[in-house]
């Protein structure tokens, strides 16, 4: 018998009760809110057509003894009034073979559980030490279900245990397959490219292999930096005015060529009355990517991925169906859950897809900090799968501060002249820095670029310096400690602060990096228009628009 099965531990137990007392059957009532074990009952001696019987004497007993915590001696039921049985049960108890009957609490920390009931014929006297054998018995058969429930958690940890232990395993799998598999495409494509023996049209192959595959990179990497300020509850939102019938279409917009590539069609339809909501465009517009690129990637050729939008009270109701391959009915509550894959429905399970996992955690997280909700249905394989987000939507007569300002995405980036400006250029990483100099001269900026702080403090001392985009983790003197250097010694020259952007790999440096004096932060990789903007901006060129928020 498994030590952790309560029900079959009491059952047990209570077999052996008519042994013990020589009495013609037992029953063990427990609280339903105990959530231990209902009803056992013993039919030694007891016919089964009386255990139905004897169950319901047990459970009448519970209410009396549970209200007193004291033991209940009882000759014959049918002569007291202590116990209300019913007339039908009186009727019953005329035929039956017990009548007597001692009852017990089951006490657990000073509150009683439920109660140990002995039945015997009409007339037996239960007397003092056989309710202290029963009180005995029933502080045994407590510390039993204790050690029983104890042992079916500790159990259940475990299993909690190797199951995220595993978990952990398959995701640090799936990262390393993921990042190889780009990487090697990277690195194949860049050899081929130094045989120097490359024609044009392979060189635009390569070229677009290796932009390609850094963006499946550079998206592992930003999914996992969302889960982790999830998990720290510091995913925060940049809300404005938003519409979502707009956002919805730019979003389908930018992923019909992957659609287009598998002769998938993507069709929108948004009903007339969808009001504005106020929500992060860039979030949100992160939400429907997801979700779209999800239903494209698990949508089998020239299949159809339909996008609706609506009004439903003062929420917008957003669902995006597919003809794909559909959600097995258990996998339904998993689908949201954080490194959860799809699987195929066989017997090796081998991964469908490339990913992490982590889109559709992010998905519901974006839903639920803009106050709406995810859900997904599916009819079961191979019949497709709808995801649905509810949105609140902002009330008519509704007012907002702030002017609203399209998502990045929607915007052209505007041509940016640096010429003129000298840009200093910090980061111990030989590549990074090359990389990042070139694309800035490529703008007309003069570049000066230095790979440890020393030499940048130098030349700002030495040169007019008019903006400073700068590594923050260097050796010995870091980013944090030269900009801090720059501005202690602008304040004894009297100087203007020279516009410096923190351009780093790390997350979650940007509050200190804007505590030691940068009037920006970037994480890498970052695209080049977006950089060259950053310095315009904070240098005071003017533009057409701005991208940077």
């Amino acid at each position: 018998m498994p030590i952790h099965d309560e029900r079959l531990l009491a059952g047990r137990f209570v077999e052996e009760l008519p042994r013990l007392f020589e009495s013609v059957g037992a029953v063990l009532c427990l609280h339903d809110d105990a959530r231990i074990l209902q009803t056992a009952a013993a039919s030694r001696g007891i016919a089964p057509r009386w255990a139905e019987e004897a169950s319901a004497v047990g459970r009448a007993a519970v209410d009396v003894v549970a209200g007193r915590s004291t033991a209940v001696l009882v000759p014959d039921l049918l002569t007291t009034h202590r116990i209300n049985l019913g007339a039908h049960m009186r009727l019953a108890l005329e035929h039956a073979p017990f009548r007597a009957l001692l009852a017990v609490p089951l006490v657990r920390n000073g509150d009683v559980i439920g109660v140990l009931s002995v039945l015997d014929r009409a007339g037996r006297i239960f007397g003092a030490d056989d309710a202290e054998f029963a009180r005995a018995l029933g502080r045994l058969m407590v510390l039993a279900l204790e050690t029983a429930r104890a042992y079916k958690q500790v159990d259940s940890e475990r299993s909690t245990a190797v199951a995220a232990s595993r978990a952990k395993d398959d995701f640090f799998a799936t990262l390393s397959h993921e990042l190889r598999n780009s990487l090697n495409a990277i690195f194949g494509w860049a050899r081929i490219l130094r045989t120097g023996r490359s024609d044009r049209g392979l060189l635009g192959r390569a070229v677009e292999a290796i932009e390609r595959n850094a963006i499946v990179q550079s998206q592992l990497i930003y999914d996992m930096l969302d889960v982790t300020r999830i998990i720290a509850g510091k995913m925060s939102l940049n809300v404005r005015p938003t519409s979502l019938p707009s956002l919805v279409g730019e979003a389908l917009d930018s992923l019909r060529p992957a659609a287009e590539a598998k002769f998938i069609r993507i069709e929108m339809t948004s009903a007339p009355d969808i009001g504005m909501a106020l929500g992060d465009p860039l979030r949100l517009h992160q939400l429907m990517t997801n979700l779209v690129s999800n239903a494209i990637k698990f949508t089998p050729g020239r299949g159809r991925v339909l996008v609706r939008l609506e009004r439903d009270g003062n929420e917008v109701r957003i669902s995006v169906a597919d003809t794909g391959k559909g959600i097995d009915g258990a996998l339904l509550p998993h689908v949201f859950d954080r490194f959860w894959q799809k699987w195929d429905q066989d017997e090796e399970k081998e991964r469908t897809s490339a990913g992490l996992g982590l889109g559709l955690t992010i998905v519901r997280h974006i839903a639920e900090l803009h106050g709406g909700t995810v859900s997904v249905e599916s009819p079961g394989l191979g019949l497709g799968a709808t995801f649905i987000i509810n949105l609140p939507l902002m009330r008519p007569d509704a007012t907002y501060d702030s002017v609203p300002k399209p998502a990045a995405s929607s915007l052209p980036a505007p041509a940016v002249a640096l010429g003129g400006l000298r840009v200093l250029v910090v980061d111990d990483h030989d590549d990074s820095r090359e990389v990042i100099a070139i694309l800035l001269r490529r703008y007309g900026a003069e570049v000066l670029a230095v790979a440890t702080g020393e030499e940048a403090m130098q030349l700002l001392r030495q040169s007019k310096i008019d903006a400073v985009v700068s590594d923050l983790a260097m050796p010995h003197v870091d980013g944090f400690d030269l900009i801090r250097t720059l501005r202690d010694h602008e304040r004894e020259q009297g100087e203007a602060p020279v516009p410096a952007v923190a351009l780093t790999g790390y997350s979650g440096a940007e509050t200190r990096a804007r505590s030691v004096g940068f009037q920006a932060h970037a994480l890498k990789p970052i695209d080049p228009d977006r950089l060259a903007l950053m310095i315009a901006r904070l240098v005071g060129r003017p533009l057409s628009h701005d991208l940077i928020s």
